[in-house]
């Protein structure tokens, strides 16, 4: 399962496939920043890496 928050301050909860679906049909309805949390942790790994 998947979550999103919406601008309106709901917050849904569909199978992965359909939130792809629901995201790409509704961009602007998404809050953007959960989905940015992981890739910066990422970010630091690769650094610590390197």
């Amino acid at each position: 399962m998947a979550t999103a928050r919406l601008k309106t301050g709901e917050t849904i909860e569909k199978p992965f496939e359909e939130m792809q679906q629901f995201v790409a049909e509704n961009p602007e309805l998404i809050e953007k920043q959960p989905s940015q949390m992981p890739r910066r942790r990422q970010y630091s790994k690769a650094a610590v890496a390197n």
